[in-house]
């Protein structure tokens, strides 16, 4: 039997159901193995995005170790959640070692939130979990509030039609 590491439709589908819990469906996410990312290969994934054109792919080195790539690919997902928290800080915050410094503590609340989100990725499949439409309510309406989904359901747009009032309850 293949390793999760040498299945890439198994990374790839992992990414997806990582990607899914944590709300960040708007996003083309792909996942590249690479040799080396940085120059003393100290760096074992990485993250680019374009916030605009919500793009990212995920840089992870060929020689990560099996138990690392599920924490790694929800680290480096998480780093998307953070997008405008980091360009909050780079706007605000001028003074580079302050800077630095809220990038660290950033940094070490991302590390901390890895398995207990790769946890609930994996029992994600046998429970509801919300899906934040922003500008969306369970009636379509525009309204920025949060409406709810199982699991590989499809997303429905925001629409006046999404969910309707018959006698009392909702569809």
């Amino acid at each position: 039997m293949a390793s999760f590491k040498e299945d890439p439709d198994a990374i790839v589908g992992y990414a997806r159901k990582v990607q899914h819990v944590l709300g960040l469906r708007d996003w083309q996410i792909s996942i590249i193995f690479v040799d080396s990312i940085d120059e003393d290969n100290s760096i074992i994934a990485t993250v680019d995005y374009e916030q605009n054109r919500r793009t990212a792919p995920v840089y992870i080195r060929r020689d990560i170790d099996e138990k690392d790539l599920r924490p790694a690919i929800v680290h480096e997902l998480l780093h998307l959640v953070m997008v405008e928290l980091w360009e909050i800080v780079d706007d605000i915050v001028k003074e580079k070692k302050l800077r630095d410094m809220i990038y660290k503590r950033i940094e070490l609340s991302i590390g901390r939130l890895e398995d207990p989100i790769a946890d609930l990725v994996e029992i994600s499949d046998i429970m509801t979990i919300p899906e934040y439409d922003i500008g969306c309510d369970l009636y379509g309406n525009s309204t920025g509030s949060s409406r709810y989904y199982s699991p590989g359901s499809r997303a429905k747009p925001c629409s006046s039609g999404y969910r309707t009032k018959q006698k009392g309850s909702y569809t």
